[in-house]
């Protein structure tokens, strides 16, 4: 992840709190009809760069980014969990799931059911530093930066991993350690987990 993007914690945690709140608060509904045949109520188009959040049971699951094509890295791991994956696939929440409906014999449509996904685009998320500058000391001087000048995948990775950090959902593992959030995430979740398997057996 690009330093200068992080420089100040303050507008870090400002911004994080910010988005935090706002997924939370902006949920889609996922309707799944088979391999690779999936909407969203409200809709998110296709062809969208930015990064997501995945609840199930209103507990954050699982955060990702996509510089191209959001709806296919969010049904990701409905794929896997429903065994549609290609090979060359993965996803640790889709894999997760499937383990936990295995294990416990749950119908994994209950967890698509019960999923929500929240997103932001890239442009939305280069808003929040519209008017920030970035001094960059060079061999040439000091020059001043915005954030038109760094790249779009230095964005999506900034946002994905402040995002990691302040959220810790379940499923990820890459850049997402063992914070409280994350504790009181897994937590949540098995108890939800006790409650199903409760009305199944």
């Amino acid at each position: 992840m690009n330093e200068l993007l992080k420089r100040n914690n303050k507008i870090t945690e400002a911004i994080t709190s910010n988005i935090r709140d706002y997924f939370y608060g902006h949920q889609h509904k996922v309707r799944w009809y088979g391999k690779d045949s999936a909407s969203f109520e409200p809709r998110i188009s296709n062809r969208q760069d930015g990064i997501y959040l995945v609840s199930i049971f209103n507990i954050p699951m699982y955060i990702g980014q996509s510089a191209l094509n959001i709806k296919q890295r969010i049904t990701r791991w409905i794929k896997v969990l429903m065994g549609e994956e290609h090979n060359t696939e993965f996803h640790s929440l889709g894999n997760d799931l499937k383990k936990v409906s295995e294990t416990y014999n749950i119908n994994p449509q209950v967890f698509i059911d019960n999923a929500t996904v929240s997103f932001l685009s890239l442009s939305e998320l280069k808003d929040y530093f519209s008017h920030e500058v970035f001094p960059n000391q060079t061999l040439f001087g000091l020059e001043n930066l915005t954030i038109k000048d760094f790249e779009d995948k230095d964005v999506l990775e900034y946002f994905e991993q402040v995002m990691m950090e302040k959220i810790g959902p379940v499923s990820n593992r890459n850049l997402n350690g063992f914070s409280q959030s994350k504790t009181s995430n897994t937590q949540e979740f098995n108890n939800a987990l006790k409650e199903l398997t409760k009305k199944v057996a």
